[in-house]
Formats: structure tokens, C-alpha cells, sequence
């Protein structure tokens, strides 16, 4: 009996223990939430009072530097890790014309935020009005790099640097140094609107001297520059210098007749038009034995333009031969399909025979004059609908090409 009383004491005495421990291991949580609560909003207090400091001191620093200083070491006090702060005591020291220390706070500023787009942009204007302007160009690419947004109202500013040959050279200097990503659409523009040719050909190679990946974009923005500035023979090498070594294998009067590649809409490769009322496929060679082929087909609906795919040729004056096979099922497309050769932006050279129907596989050759002339030393190869005026809105069928050639004729 006396034991089982023990045995009940005991157990009561371990309940109130617990109780004890929830009660107090309760109360310090409930002091702990209080503290953090209490510190957080010390915190954002503070913080709102550094925000107040920076923002008291940036209307202060041009017309009363000494006192922006203050404000802005006391919001450091507060919060030493602020960015912000720094860069504004640089600003207010290049204010007072301390310019050394003003550097010593704008370097600092970019070592603790070098990836802050805003920031950036404020210390690339810095360091612009002291004349440096590689570092200028440097934190501005950072900044167009961390924020799009920013391009479009920067790339005007930095049109600057194609004016003067100091700015041009500081601009080369980058882009040999560094791969952004943004330079694509930059380069575009300049190289549209800019007047200066030669420009545009040095920011290319200064790309090129990156060891970078130059994008398509910005090929064929130098491309199309060229070939608008009837600059034919730079503008072949230009597509012709940046191939992968296989492609190289398919050159000649026409490139990759065999369709070995989808069309890359570049250069002088395979153009496609794109339209709904039809579907254009390449499908490469399938073995050393195959040839590879241009399909297309009609879905039955009217294309909105006559041009399917189209090749520039620099082909000399003379006497020339297209050859090719062609297999056409039940095709309905106005008169036909028919391929052409054309001066660039000039007249028709030669067409060849209408294809139509349904017609298994055959060979066609037809054979054309390159005229001397100034006006022609580019040409154009297109695959074209025909229209018919009496059928205009009938299509169907398909037709599919291959072995496609160009020979010099023997004189």
C-alpha cells in the first residue's frame, strides 16, 4: 500500500513538472515573438530612417554638399551595407571637387552592388564626366545587361561613341574585351541607320577579336548593310566567313543544291517565304546513295504572295545552265511553279518551263545569260507561283525538287 502511494506522488509531482516546463518554455516563446517583433520593426524603422537620409541628402548634394556628407554618414551608421550611400558620398565629394575620394566611394559602392542595373547606370555617368570612358562603357553594358528596359533609352546615349574617334575607340575597346548580351541589338540598330560604313565593319571585327559567339542577328545586320551599299564581294565573305566547315562543302554557283540544310534565311543561303496556304520542307540526303529534297505542298487555300524560296547568286557574266529533277502530284498553282533568275532588284533574266500536273520523277535543264552589266552583278533565284487570272483561287498538290544546279556553260 505504501508503495502504490509512492508510485502516485511520484507521478504527480512529474505532471506538475511538465506542466511547469510547458509553462515556461510557453512564456519564452511568447517573449521571443515579442523580441523579434520588437527588432523587426527596429529594423524597418530603421531602415525607413536610412531611406529618409539618402533621400534628404540626394536633393542636398549639389547645392550643399558638406551637409549631403553628413546626412549620408549617418544613414551609413545605420546601415553600412547600403550601396546607395556610398555612391552618393562619391557624388557629393565630386560636388565639393575632392575628386580622388569621390573615387575611392564610387569604386567602393561598385564592389559591394555589381550587379545592380541602377547603380550601375549612376556610376557608368560618373565616371564619364571625369573622361573615363572605358570604365563609363563598362558599368553601362552592367546595367544594359541586368535590365532590358534600360536598352532602348541607353543605346541612344551610346550612339555618342560612334561620333567622336576618341568614343569610337573606347567602344572597340569594349567589345573586344567583353560578350555581352544586348551588343546583338545594339550593333542592328547602328548598323541600319548609321552612316558611316567603315564604322560598322571595325565594331564587327572588334566582335569578331572577342572570341565571343557572334550571333546570326548580327551577321546579317552587317550583311544587308553591305548588300544596300551594293558592297557585293564584302557581303559573300561576310555569309561566307562565319559557315560551319561541313556547310563549306556545298558551295558553288548555288549553295547546297542537294537541300541538305533547312533554309537559314541568311546571306546567300535558301530563303523560304512563309505563308499558311502551303508547307515547305528540306529533307537532307538520307545516305551517301540519296539526294536531298525541297517538298511543297498546297493546303488548297490562295498564298498571299507568289515567291516560295529564293537563293542571291554572284554568278559573271556568261552563258550558264539550271539543272535539276522535279516531281510534281496533282499540282494546282495558278499556271504553275516556275523557277526564275533575275538581276537583283532589276529584270527578268530567264524562267524556266512551267510545272504542273502530275509528272514523276524527271530531269529539266534550261539555260540562261548573265548580261554584263553594272545593274546585274548580283542575282536573284526564286521558285514562283505563276498566277492564272482565269483560275485564281485553286491549289493543291505538291511538288518536290532536287539535285538543284548551276553550270557554267563551255564557252
Amino acid at each position: 500500500m505504501a508503495h502504490k502511494k509512492s508510485s502516485l506522488i511520484l507521478v504527480l509531482k512529474m505532471s506538475s513538472l511538465v506542466v511547469i516546463l510547458w509553462l515556461i518554455g510557453h512564456q519564452v516563446s511568447k517573449n521571443y515573438d515579442l523580441i523579434n517583433r520588437t527588432q523587426s520593426f527596429l529594423d524597418r524603422d530603421e531602415q525607413d530612417f536610412t531611406s529618409v537620409l539618402i533621400q534628404k541628402s540626394q536633393r542636398e548634394i549639389q547645392t550643399n554638399p558638406q551637409e549631403a556628407l553628413l546626412l549620408l554618414k549617418k544613414a551609413i551608421r545605420l546601415n553600412p551595407l547600403d550601396s546607395d550611400a556610398y555612391a552618393l558620398m562619391g557624388l557629393a565629394y565630386e560636388a565639393m571637387g575632392d575628386i580622388d575620394r569621390a573615387k575611392t566611394f564610387i569604386r567602393l559602392a561598385h564592389k559591394m552592388t555589381p550587379r545592380e542595373a541602377n547603380l550601375q547606370l549612376e556610376i557608368g555617368q560618373f565616371w564619364f564626366r571625369q573622361n573615363d570612358l572605358d570604365r563609363a562603357l563598362f558599368h553601362w553594358a552592367i546595367a544594359f545587361e541586368m535590365k532590358p528596359e534600360f536598352r532602348a533609352r541607353g543605346f541612344n546615349d551610346l550612339e555618342i561613341f560612334m561620333t567622336k574617334p576618341i568614343y569610337f575607340a573606347a567602344l572597340c575597346r569594349l567589345i573586344e574585351t567583353h560578350d555581352f548580351l544586348w551588343w546583338k541589338d545594339f550593333f542592328v540598330g547602328v548598323a541600319n541607320k548609321f552612316p558611316n560604313l567603315e564604322q560598322i565593319k571595325t565594331l564587327y571585327q572588334a566582335r569578331l577579336k572577342s572570341g565571343g559567339e557572334v550571333h546570326a542577328m548580327e551577321h546579317q545586320a552587317l550583311f544587308n548593310r553591305l548588300m544596300r551599299e551594293r558592297q557585293w564581294s564584302d557581303a559573300y565573305f561576310t555569309w561566307l566567313n562565319q559557315l560551319p566547315k561541313p556547310s563549306l562543302n556545298r558551295l558553288g554557283n548555288l549553295y547546297d543544291g542537294s537541300f541538305a540544310e533547312p533554309p537559314s534565311d541568311e546571306g546567300f543561303g535558301w530563303r523560304k517565304f512563309q505563308d499558311q496556304a502551303y508547307q515547305m520542307y528540306f529533307r537532307p540526303p538520307l545516305g551517301q546513295q540519296e539526294r536531298g529534297e525541297a517538298s511543297i505542298y498546297f493546303s488548297g487555300s490562295r498564298p498571299h504572295q507568289t515567291n516560295l524560296l529564293a537563293q542571291y547568286l554572284l554568278l559573271e557574266p556568261g552563258q550558264f545552265t539550271l539543272k535539276g529533277e522535279a516531281n510534281v502530284e496533282q499540282l494546282k498553282a495558278g499556271e504553275g511553279l516556275q523557277w526564275q533568275v533575275r538581276c537583283l532588284n532589276g529584270p527578268l533574266i530567264h524562267s524556266s518551263p512551267l510545272f504542273k500536273g502530275s509528272k514523276a520523277w524527271h530531269a529539266f535543264e534550261t539555260q540562261f545569260n548573265v548580261p554584263n552589266q553594272a545593274d546585274c552583278r548580283v542575282q536573284e533565284l526564286l521558285l514562283k507561283i505563276v498566277l492564272d487570272v482565269n483560275q485564281p483561287f485553286t491549289f493543291g498538290g505538291r511538288a518536290v525538287f532536287r539535285g538543284l544546279s548551276i553550270e557554267k556553260s563551255p564557252s
